[in-house]
């Protein structure tokens, strides 16, 4: 035990530590102060008054009224890494806070007071200041290298006084370096440039707008710059007399009246173009126009076909009447081609009409309304139809028999000039048609040696100069004939031409036959059986033209119709 007075009188006890007394003139103790196995301060004499409490190793001891000291875990001093604790008693910097509200540490000051600010110091090398310039009622935020509102100062970002939490400008006093890859201490930056951005990965993005939007600028900057989407080209304004001109080579202003027009197409420019048409362009756009012209889309119509499978033994379009047999139809779609660009001008052809979505088959002639054929179509696919046989047992009429096919085609896509921009001729969805006709004739016959008739091989009723070859010689009792179908005859009540082949007549043809006042007779009309390709026969009505007068050879001749 230690024991410290001013006068003997005062006797400690055997627990305490160490006393601390001060006497009055009459030897009675004023002031006391014991430290013992626990803290016991008193004032006064013999004690009075005194100051309790508890806490753990490691807490920062605080009041927690008038006359208690305690502890918290919430404020905690590690003394081994010589850390303080807000929140943790494991503290891991010389100033760990964890939790609690937004924001954790609050620097306050009145308006017009000191700066609000944290300073960060190396010894002897460097000192950053980041806080508020209270010397701004609005509170200007300020990163600086040294006192603020001076020329230390790096980054000012100003408050929006109206807009409060809005922003009015950022300003960087001294030149700034982004770079996306990071900053480097090494990378040295451009002393001409008041900022630099470095990317390999992107760009540098200007404000983009029309022509239209650029003229509302309000009191431009000379030297401000935009991006005009109209000309597609960098604008720059340079004042009042020179207004906006595109970067790289200005624009063009005709030097004639704007109502003046091109005499003729030149290059991409047509004929009667305007010269105010062209004002603004920039040289580049100009050239481009001159030298490159707009490569317009060009297309092909979607079309659709149709055969069958009639009989017709004496070449196409031709049946016998009166013939009766299963046919089938089968049909063709062609969506067209169109020959257009890419968004990025690239040239290509696709289809320009869209997907078939149906195909409907009718008989026009002789009208049938009861005749209809709609064969199932997958969508885009080119309609054929194969087989149809169990509904269409036909029996071929005298004349014309045509069918009508209408394909359905969807809408195509949209044509794009080689600008890659969209143009008109789209084609719109609708149907294509087309017809098929098989004409239903009977034959003609010619005479034979043996004095009947033989079939010739079929003609049309709206064929001229058919040609009938007579390969025997007349006799006596046998002559040239020529048997023509009544219902063929053009003209109904009218006769038919015969010419005979001469090499004496200019032409080589003639309609007299040499010695005879009345070279054919017509005799009829009268039935005369026809064999059908089925091997059925037919009657049919016939006029019988027979040669008079002088007997001949073997003979060349021709029939009109009419």
């Amino acid at each position: 035990m230690a024991r410290i007075e001013s006068y003997p009188t005062v006797t400690p006890k055997t627990s305490d530590l160490l006393v601390i007394s001060d006497v009055s003139g009459d030897g009675n103790p004023t002031k006391t102060a014991t430290i013992s196995s626990i803290l016991n301060l008193s004032t006064g004499g013999g004690g009075g008054g005194g100051l309790s409490g508890s806490g753990a190793a490691g807490q920062i001891t605080y009041w927690s009224d008038a006359s208690s000291i305690t502890g918290s875990n919430n404020l905690f001093y590690d003394a081994a890494s010589k850390y303080i604790g807000i929140g943790t008693i494991t503290p891991s910097s010389s100033l760990d806070i964890l939790g609690g509200g937004f924001p954790q540490i609050q620097i306050e000051e009145a308006s017009g007071g000191e700066n609000p600010a944290i300073s960060f110091s190396q010894t002897g090398v460097s000192t950053w200041n980041i806080g508020l310039d209270n010397s701004q009622s609005i509170g200007t935020f300020k990163i600086s290298n040294g006192s603020f509102n001076t020329t230390s100062d790096v980054l000012t970002i100003t408050p929006d006084p109206i807009n409060r939490g809005g922003i009015s400008d950022v300003i960087f006093s001294s030149t700034a370096l982004f770079n996306n890859s990071g900053y480097s201490s090494s990378t040295a930056i451009e002393p001409s440039s008041m900022l630099e951005a470095r990317s390999t990965t992107k760009g540098f993005l200007t404000p983009r707008m029309t022509g239209t939007q650029r003229d509302n600028i309000s009191n431009p900057a000379v030297g401000l710059i935009v991006f005009n989407t109209t000309q597609n080209d960098f604008n720059v304004y340079k004042g009042v007399a020179l207004g906006w001109e595109a970067i790289g080579g200005g624009t063009y202003t005709p030097a004639v009246a704007a109502q003046t027009e091109t005499p003729q197409a030149v290059g991409g420019i047509a004929q009667f173009t305007t010269a105010g048409s062209l004002t603004g362009l920039s040289f580049s756009a100009m050239f481009d126009k001159l030298l490159f012209p707009t490569i317009q889309p060009t297309s092909t119509d979607p079309s659709t076909a149709i055969t069958t499978d009639i009989t017709q033994p004496d070449g196409p379009g031709l049946a016998y009447v009166d013939t009766v047999q299963i046919i089938t139809f089968s049909s063709t779609a062609d969506r067209g081609t169109l020959d257009t660009f890419q968004a990025d001008g690239t040239p290509e052809t696709v289809d320009y009409a869209g997907d078939v979505s149906s195909v409907t088959i009718t008989q026009s002639v002789p009208s049938d309304p009861t005749f209809s054929l709609s064969p199932n179509i997958s969508s885009g696919s080119v309609p054929t139809i194969d087989d149809i046989s169990t509904a269409t047992q036909y029996t071929v009429a005298l004349g014309d028999n045509t069918w009508n096919i209408s394909t359905f085609f969807n809408s195509g896509p949209i044509p794009k000039d080689s600008t890659g921009q969209d143009t008109t001729g789209q084609f719109t969805a609708g149907a294509k048609t087309n017809t098929v006709t098989v004409e239903g004739v009977w034959p003609v016959l010619l005479g034979n040696n043996a004095g009947t008739l033989d079939q010739r091989e079929l003609a049309s009723s709206s064929d001229n100069y058919i040609i009938c070859q007579q390969q025997y010689t007349e006799t006596a009792t046998v002559s040239h004939q020529i048997a023509v179908p009544v219902d063929m005859i053009q003209n109904a009540g009218q006769d038919i031409t015969i010419d005979f082949a001469t090499e004496f007549v200019s032409g080589g043809w003639q309609s007299q036959y040499p010695g005879a006042q009345t070279p054919w007779v017509r005799t009829g009309p009268n039935n005369i059986n026809v064999t059908l390709p089925n091997s059925t026969t037919a009657s049919v009505s016939y006029y019988l033209y027979e040669k008079t007068g002088t007997t001949g050879g073997p003979q060349k001749y021709r029939i009109n119709w009419q």
